[in-house]
């Protein structure tokens, strides 16, 4: 895991308050045009999961487009996983390559000014060349919505700026989504990004025309259109909704997977108040009749 920094290299202050990532109907799709390939990669959450050690976000990548590399050029159609986890502002990502598999750090909202830290899978050969530090925080409201950035430039090995300022928000993350890669001053890869576009259940946003709501491929757990949903979130109880006719078996698990109820059977519109429970975020899993299994976030005030 790769060590957070500060100008001073002291230990940061992050910010108690939790960021927003990977709310319900969260898709990305970015076009990337590449020295040797060319696509269109898309990123739907699919649903929360422990994932090693964490409470984790699950999410269904889909390229498609072509690798420009090879003679003729071949069509590129791939699908794989990626998992995201959130603790103290800090979006962590599971990294299966440049090493040792590992959580590293794609996003830190809860950085100030002057804080630094290394892009996922940089190389250290001339440090702190090619780190990322935090010039400004602030917030933009897009649709209604309040949404917390960070405002960073990548340095040299003089701790001067290298690039111009870039913003990473909230939900949306930034564009490129991996923030680019040097070894000492030679660019290991930069992407031109002519489209991107982030959507949710209540805002989207879009860069070069691309649009987010359009249906894409993803795996069957996300096709249904009547998905379990439980309110309020955050609340002190919940109530369910989207169970359908047939009770469904409830555990519920701590941000470190204990179990800390089970046994409950419950209906649609059933509300759910377990006395004791303290303040935190939970993952509410639900067992159904034919074998189905959903799982939920839930944060208790």
């Amino acid at each position: 895991m790769r060590i957070l920094l500060t100008i001073l290299l002291l230990t940061p202050t992050l910010i108690s308050t939790a960021q927003e990532w990977c709310t319900p109907g969260a898709k990305w799709s970015y076009q990337i045009d590449g020295w040797f390939i060319q696509t269109q990669d898309t990123y739907t959450y699919l649903a929360d999961t422990f994932y090693e050690g964490r409470m984790a976000q699950k999410i269904q990548v889909h390229s498609l487009g072509t690798l420009l590399g090879s003679i003729p050029p071949e069509e590129v159609d791939e699908i794989w996983t990626e998992f995201t986890a959130v603790e103290d502002g800090i979006v962590w990502i599971w990294k299966t390559y440049g090493g040792t598999p590992s959580w590293d750090t794609l996003y830190w909202f809860g950085a100030q000014v002057g804080d630094r830290w290394w892009p996922i899978a940089h190389p250290l050969e001339c440090p702190p060349f090619g780190m990322l530090e935090v010039v400004s925080t602030g917030s933009m409201e897009l649709q209604g919505v309040e949404l917390a950035t960070v405002t960073v430039v990548i340095i040299n090995e003089d701790g001067e700026p290298y690039s111009l300022p870039f913003t990473i928000t909230e939900r949306i993350g930034s564009i490129p989504r991996i923030v680019p890669s040097y070894f000492c001053n030679l660019i290991i890869e930069y992407p031109f990004i002519p489209g991107a576009c982030y959507a949710d259940q209540e805002i989207e946003f879009s860069l070069g025309g691309l649009d987010c709501t359009l249906t894409v491929n993803v795996e069957q757990e996300n096709d249904r259109v009547d998905k379990p949903t439980l309110h309020p979130n955050p609340g002190t109880t919940f109530q369910l909704t989207g169970i359908g006719q047939s009770p469904a078996l409830m555990r519920m698990l701590d941000v470190q997977g204990r179990t800390v109820h089970e046994g409950l059977f419950v209906t649609e519109h059933s509300m759910v108040d377990i006395p004791g429970l303290n303040a935190g975020t939970y993952l509410v899993h639900l067992q159904f009749s034919d074998g189905r299994r959903e799982v939920l976030r839930w944060t208790k005030e």
